[in-house]
C-alpha cells in the first residue's frame, strides 16, 4: 500500500531489505555494506532493522548509524526470538519484494542478483547450501553439517516438502505471498524457517530454490539440544496441520 506523506502518494520500494538482530554490537556494521550494496543497484529499495530486545549496545549504535545511513528501526521488548522479529519485519515491510537475511552476511548479499531471474516464475525464492552446486566457503563444525543434514531429511519426510535446505537465512517473498503467509506462523523461535516453508509450498505458493554463497559465521553455533529444540517444533508444525490451525 502506498503511503501518504505531505501530500503526496510514496510508492513502494521494489525491495524491502528486513534484518533481525539481537546483541549483534560485534556485526552491526554489516548495515553499512548492505547498504552500499543497495545502493549500486537500479531499483528503489529499503532497509528495515528489527531489533528482538538486545540487552547489549546494539540499538544505540543503530540509532547513531541512522545518522548516515537511511533504513527503518524496529525495536521490540522484551526478546521473544528470530521468528517474531523476522515476521513483524516482513510485514512491517512496505516493498513488492522482501528479503529476510541474516546481519551476519553469511549468504553475501550480491547473491540477490541470482534471485531476480526467477521472480517473473516463482512467488518465493530461497538460497540453499545443501546444493552441489552452493559453493560453501567456509564449513561449520562437523557436528553441525550432520544435525543440519539430519533435520532437512526429517522435515521434508515428516512435512511432505520437497525442500533441500529449510534453515539458509535468505530468502526473497512477494509482497502477495508475505501478507497471506507470514500472519500464521506461531514458532517465534529456531524452527520458524521450516513452518515458514512449510505453510508457503502447503498453500499453493511455488518456492525456487537457489544454490547460493555461504561463510559461516564464527558465532553462529548449534548444539544438540538446539535440534531436539527444533525436532519438537517440527511436530508441532505437523500437528498444527492435522488441526488446521493453518488453513
Amino acid at each position: 500500500m502506498a503511503k501518504r506523506k505531505s501530500g503526496k502518494i510514496t510508492p513502494p520500494p521494489h525491495l524491502s531489505v528486513v534484518v533481525p538482530v539481537y546483541n549483534e554490537s560485534a556485526r552491526i556494521h554489516n548495515i553499512k555494506n548492505i547498504h552500499d550494496f543497495l545502493r549500486s543497484q537500479d531499483y528503489t529499495w529499503e532497509i528495515l532493522v528489527v531489533d528482538d530486545g538486545s540487552t547489549d549496545d546494539t540499538v544505540a549504535q543503530l540509532e547513531i548509524m541512522q545518522t548516515d545511513i537511511p533504513f527503518r528501526l524496529l525495536i521490540q521488548q522484551p526478546n521473544a526470538g528470530k521468528g517474531a522479529a523476522v515476521r513483524d519485519g516482513m510485514l512491517a515491510a512496505r516493498g513488492d519484494w522482501r528479503l529476510f537475511t541474516d546481519v551476519d552476511l553469511s549468504t553475501p548479499m550480491g547473491q540477490l542478483d541470482k534471485f531476480w531471474e526467477y521472480t517473473d516464475h516463482y512467488p518465493v525464492v530461497i538460497g540453499t547450501r545443501i546444493s552441489a552446486q552452493a559453493d560453501v566457503q567456509v564449513h561449520p563444525s562437523l557436528l553441525r553439517q550432520s544435525l543440519s543434514k539430519v533435520f532437512s531429511w526429517l522435515s521434508r519426510t515428516v512435512l511432505q516438502t520437497p525442500i533441500s535446505d529449510f534453515t539458509c537465512g535468505f530468502k526473497l517473498f512477494s509482497a502477495e505471498v508475505t501478507k497471506q503467509v507470514f500472519p500464521k506462523l506461531t514458532i517465534e523461535r529456531r524452527g520458524f524457517d521450516t513452518e515458514l516453508i512449510f505453510i508457503t509450498h502447503h498453500s499453493g505458493f511455488d518456492i525456487q530454490e537457489v544454490p547460493v554463497t555461504w561463510i559461516n559465521a564464527a558465532r553462529s553455533k548449534v548444539t544438540a539440544a538446539d535440534m531436539l529444540r527444533s525436532v519438537h517444533e517440527l511436530f508441532t508444525i505437523w500437528n498444527n496441520n492435522r488441526r488446521g490451525l493453518y488453513e
